[in-house]
């Protein structure tokens, strides 16, 4: 059972792959303020900190504070291998497959951006799902009849549209809690892991000498062009959403793990600097606060090839979740959609907590 206090958001062993000495106990790199754009001396164990971020906080589910840390702890140390084999050039077992998708899925849901808009949606799905219960007077009436609190049909009518009047004015709303944020990391995770496993090709993009991968405090970016003629902007987006969407999560400077729907088969491709340098805009558009390299010049160079390429970055920006309504209306001949998603803005990351 671990009892660590400090949380990483991301994981040690990654950051520590993008060290000049990733083999020493607390590795020095170098990270950039991409705020500010101040570069800095970092220790991996003192970035992407945050304290008792994945702990259960509820004494009353039958759930040990530390779970989802212990869960966590236990994908990194089975994708270590994984990780390494792609590096170095070597095919992955099926099992190792597995984990090395386990390990993708809680890479991109444990951020505190991810996390932020994940909790958003569910508070919006929730507060939709209260607002129907709400419209429907014969619902309500039949479920608090008997309700200790109302002495009659006509109070509960009351209560019914005072209640839908404040959720739809703000006045009242839900909040999904650190219990529900924390959980939802491993939502679906079946399912997702195993679409990532087995609908997606893997590459593992190599760079040539010279060039590098960086790594930032968001370190797997999904970026979907979209389909032609679908505003983007409007489209959801996911490991699959479409035929040109594309995973990229830096391994270490040299390997850039790329995923593509298609066949689940792995492969190895030379790159060239220019391609080194437009993952690297992927992973800086993916910040939330700080991007990370072996080297200060490692990192002022994305940063000085990101305000040359505003436009790009904001393309590989990732979107947020989202979910659409279906509603048909008495009287209306075409059902209503009503998308709701949570804003695109950062999330600021409070690396030293």
């Amino acid at each position: 059972m671990t009892t660590a206090k400090r949380h990483h958001t991301v994981p040690r062993m990654l950051l520590r792959r993008f060290s000049s000495e990733p083999r020493a106990d607390n590795p020095q790199l170098w990270g950039l303020d991409i705020l500010s754009g101040t570069p800095y001396r970092a220790r991996i164990n003192n970035e992407a900190v945050i304290r008792h971020y994945y702990r259960f906080e509820d004494p009353k589910i039958p759930i040990a504070p530390s779970q989802a840390e212990e869960w966590l702890s236990r994908i990194e140390s089975d994708a270590v291998v994984p990780i390494r084999k792609l590096v170095e050039g070597i095919a992955l077992t099926v099992i190792e497959r597995e984990s090395m998708a386990f390990f993708l899925h809680v890479t991109q849901r444990r951020t505190p951006q991810s996390r932020a808009w994940h909790a958003h949606l569910d508070e919006q799905i929730y507060t939709e799902f209260l607002k129907a219960q709400l419209s429907n007077p014969e619902y309500i009436r039949k479920r608090y009849k008997d309700h200790g609190d109302f002495q009659s049909d006509e109070e509960i009518e009351r209560w019914r549209i005072e209640t839908l009047s404040d959720l739809e004015t703000g006045v009242i709303g839900v909040e999904s809690g650190q219990n529900r944020e924390v959980a939802y990391m491993f939502l679906a995770a079946d399912k997702i892991v195993a679409g990532i496993s087995n609908s997606t090709t893997w590459w593992s993009l190599r760079a040539p000498a010279g060039a590098g991968f960086i790594c930032s405090d968001s370190p797997l970016n999904i970026y979907d062009p979209g389909a032609p003629n679908r505003p983007k902007e409007h489209a959801g987006v996911g490991w699959v959403s479409s035929i040109a969407v594309e995973a990229t999560l830096p391994l270490d400077p040299r390997v850039c793990l790329l995923l593509t729907p298609g066949p689940p088969t792995w492969r190895i491709k030379e790159v060239d600097a220019a391609r080194v340098a437009e993952i690297n805009l992927r992973t800086y558009a993916a910040a939330q606060q700080i991007i990370y390299g072996a080297s200060q010049l490692a990192v002022q160079e994305v940063r000085r090839n990101a305000k040359r390429n505003r436009a790009r970055v904001e393309a590989f920006r990732p979107r947020p979740p989202q979910f659409t309504m279906i509603e048909k209306v008495e009287g209306d001949d075409e059902p209503r959609f009503t998308t709701h998603r949570p804003s695109s803005q950062s999330f600021a990351h409070p690396r030293k907590k």
